[in-house]
C-alpha cells in the first residue's frame, strides 16, 4: 500500500496512509450495511478513520479567497473578450 495524499481514510499504527480505494478493497460496504460493521472491519485490519476538516471560523476566509479567484478570472476573461472584439474583429 502506497503513501497517499493528505486526504486519507485509513491510518495504521506505523503511520502508513492508505488511499480510499485500498481501504474499500479491504472493507467493502455491502448494500444496506451499517457503519458499525464497516468500523468493525477497519478495526479488524488495525485501521482507523482519520478525518480532517476546517473549523467553521475559516468559512468566510475561504469564501473570500474563492470569490477573489472567480472575480479575477471573470475580469481576465472580460478583458480578453474586449481585446478580441476591439483589435481582432474589425
Amino acid at each position: 500500500m502506497a503513501t497517499a495524499s493528505p486526504f486519507t481514510l485509513g491510518h495504521d499504527p506505523f503511520s502508513t496512509n492508505y488511499r480510499y480505494g485500498d481501504v474499500t478493497a479491504l472493507c467493502p460496504t455491502p448494500k444496506g450495511g451499517t457503519k458499525d460493521t464497516y468500523i468493525a472491519c477497519l478495526h479488524g485490519h488495525r485501521l482507523s478513520e482519520l478525518i480532517f476538516y476546517h473549523p467553521a471560523g475559516r468559512f468566510w476566509l475561504f469564501q473570500g479567497i474563492e470569490s477573489a479567484i472567480f472575480v479575477s478570472l471573470s475580469v481576465a476573461l472580460l478583458a480578453g473578450t474586449v481585446w478580441w472584439m476591439r483589435f481582432r474583429v474589425t
